[in-house]
């Protein structure tokens, strides 16, 4: 869902619409800017069977979300069961103006994951997209 605020405007076919600007025509105006921002959050959770302490948990989960953040240039962050030293979510979130980057910068992430750390067993992995 695009914004509708005045100055904001969106796609109709070809043409763009702004409803800022008094014609309408579909013209680009100066003054008239198009705003997209898609944000897509990947959110992963796995269980770690060589995982015998906190300790160990946070060496891998660090190391992921380093090599996450410096590959794909997302945002990552343990988001739950900080305390379960087996069981560890992960999310990661990217934000561009095409839904298709953003899903495949997450598929990268996710591949990404599976590929470097075939240790872990991933329980759950769920990619949501937010529009503005």
């Amino acid at each position: 869902m695009r914004s509708t605020l005045p100055g904001w405007r969106f796609p109709v076919g070809q043409r763009y619409f702004c409803l800022a600007c008094p014609t309408n025509t579909g013209s680009r105006q100066p003054q008239c800017r198009v705003f997209v921002m898609i944000i897509g959050s990947l959110h992963m959770t796995f269980h770690l069977p060589e995982s015998h302490s906190l300790k160990e948990k946070r060496m891998v989960v660090k190391s992921l979300l380093a090599r996450a953040r410096n590959d794909f240039a997302v945002a990552a962050a343990e988001v739950g069961d900080t305390e379960r030293w087996q069981i560890a979510e992960l999310g990661f979130a990217c934000v561009s103006e095409s839904q298709q980057h953003v899903a495949e910068v997450l598929q990268h992430v996710q591949d990404f994951v599976e590929r470097t750390r075939p240790d872990l067993t991933i329980l759950e992995a769920a990619v949501d997209f937010f529009d503005q």
